[in-house]
């Protein structure tokens, strides 16, 4: 048996490699036009992808996607989902309120929910005020979400996106935390590490 190497030349049988040169030569020729011309078109299309993800990678777009991370935090209103109408004002100079974007189909929202409220449970009686801002979500979608996992803080739907855009946010989940004078104290893009988290709210009640 005779064995055969995979990068061995195979071998014109008829000893006319010029038959199939030209055979080869004839097949390239007839391809269709079309093919041909779309590869360049292609090629225009796949650079212009990746320039655009380089732009906003290299910051170009950073005015619009950089948090709010320190100043004076911006006032709004909400309703909550269970009829009271809040603002963030009328905590200034009372409470150190943490601000939290969410959304039920979130993964890492669903992650970091347990956490938030121990966090909530062990700071409320401090003067910790919890605002949960949910987005798009229909409220019984909301609601349910807010019973799983036994939530007892403020939470009401950000209507038109407007506390977002508010605070620049740009995914979720997103926890701000605003000192008792009104300041933006820390601004979490993501989970927040509970260690650092409870740190931050100690430093912002011994400053208060």
């Amino acid at each position: 048996m005779t064995e055969v190497t995979q990068n061995q030349p195979i071998s014109d049988p008829y000893g006319d490699q010029e038959v199939l040169d030209a055979y080869a030569d004839t097949t390239a020729s007839n391809a269709p036009s079309k093919n041909r011309m779309m590869t360049p078109f292609a090629l225009v299309v796949v650079a212009a992808v990746v320039l655009i993800s380089a732009m906003v990678v290299r910051g170009i777009y950073k005015n619009e996607l950089e948090p709010l991370s320190d100043g004076p935090a911006p006032d709004f209103s909400l309703k909550t989902y269970d009829g009271q109408d809040i603002r963030l004002s009328d905590y200034k100079g009372k409470n150190v309120v943490v601000i939290n974007f969410w959304q039920t189909n979130c993964p890492p929202c669903h992650e970091e929910a347990p956490m938030l409220v121990n966090v909530y449970n062990d700071y409320k009686s401090q003067g910790v005020v919890f605002i949960g801002v949910n987005a798009k979500d229909p409220d019984k979608l909301a609601l349910d979400y807010i019973a799983q996992y036994n939530i007892t803080y403020l939470n009401g739907l950000d209507i038109g996106d407007k506390i977002q855009e508010l605070y620049r946010t740009d995914g979720y989940p997103e926890t701000i935390v605003v000192s008792r004078d009104g300041e933006v104290l820390e601004h979490y893009i993501g989970q927040p590490n509970e260690i650092a988290f409870r740190r931050l709210l100690d430093q912002a009640l011994e400053q208060s």
